[in-house]
């Protein structure tokens, strides 16, 4: 009997361990959202505020604010006095051509003119373009692809720390490069256009029919690059589950991913700033339409509810000049 209590123990450790299935539902505006593994759609937060807290319109650029997620993707809640409202603000990095402190991340002052880092050791958006945070807390130069590496910031935007055929040893890699059979360890290793993804730490064909909407338990019953174990029931975290593609992959995704990433590395921009949603970051303004193309082609925008909006359809991008603009002209106004 004992040796019967210590098994059930051991297999529930696991199941724990694996974490069973995904919980998510995508709200609707005005729905509850108290319950676990529910989230409210892009364009909107849950407002607690209400005796029953529900999803709730953002608010957008000069609207008072209590706190940050009240405030639209791209804003910060801001406190200036006796005012507190959604503003456009710390979207700026090192080395960056400033008019106000405001426009610099945190720790950084506009002094010259220019987004300046006084501290003495460097922090994760405190370094120039081309540059990151090392373990002793110094800028240093991105490492060239063929570099032994250990984690994916050491590499140029375009690139990932990658593993070789010793499991020991890691290169910066272009990203999705690797052929069928390779050793892998992200969703960046395979070779997308190929439909390959990373699979049980090789790079492996994916085959819709064998994976997509099968029924599972947890996460790693699903190929993790493309699909996650979504429960059937947001009221059941245990399971039943269905493995959905919540990312795609083939020719088209391939273009256009490293069509954005070449433009990140090409485009001599800080690559981590406080507002990183802002559309007036150096990234946003030289690479955000490639950034649109990406999203629509690889991600599924089911999924992004309680994230970041995906861009839906080109109207964005045949608008996204005079968003700009207006943003712009606002954030001048703030500025003044």
């Amino acid at each position: 009997m004992k040796i019967l209590f210590y098994l059930c123990l051991i297999l529930f450790y696991i199941k724990s361990i694996n974490g069973g299935c995904t919980q998510y539902q995508c709200l609707n505006s005005g729905d509850g959202c108290t319950r676990k593994g529910t989230y409210c759609p892009p364009g909107t937060y849950c407002e607690i505020t209400f005796d029953n807290p529900l999803c709730a319109e953002s608010k957008k650029i000069l609207d008072s604010c209590s706190y940050q997620s009240q405030c639209d993707s791209g804003l910060i809640c801001f406190n200036e006095g006796d005012d507190q409202y959604c503003a456009n603000i710390k979207y700026k990095g090192q080395g960056e051509s400033c008019k106000k402190d405001i426009e610099c991340s945190d720790s950084m002052t506009c002094t010259n003119k220019t987004c300046t880092y006084s501290g003495t050791s460097c922090k994760t958006y405190s370094c120039k373009a081309g540059q990151f945070c090392n373990s002793q807390k110094t800028c240093q130069s991105f490492f060239s692809d063929g570099t032994q590496c250990t984690k994916d910031l050491e590499c140029k935007p375009n690139s990932r720390c990658i593993i070789t055929s010793n499991a020991k040893v890691s290169q910066c890699t272009p990203m999705n490069s690797l052929g069928a059979g390779l050793p892998c360890n992200s969703a960046d290793s395979c070779d997308i256009g190929l439909n390959l993804v990373c699979f049980q730490g090789y790079c492996t064909e994916y085959k819709s029919a064998l994976d997509s909407n099968s029924t599972c338990s947890d996460n790693t019953q699903c190929i993790s690059d493309k699909a996650q174990c979504i429960c059937d029931s947001v009221k059941a975290p245990t399971g039943p589950g269905t493995c959905q593609e919540v990312y795609s992959i083939g020719s088209t995704c391939k273009k256009d991913k490293l069509n954005y990433f070449d433009c990140i590395a090409q485009s001599n921009c800080p690559l981590q700033v406080t507002n990183k949603n802002s559309n007036e970051t150096c990234l946003a303004i030289k690479c955000g339409d490639l950034k649109c193309k990406y999203e629509v082609s690889c991600i599924n925008s089911d999924y992004q509810c309680g994230k970041a909006p995906v861009c839906s359809d080109s109207s964005f991008l045949k608008h996204s000049s005079l968003f700009y603009l207006l943003s712009l002209i606002i954030s001048i106004v703030i500025l003044i």
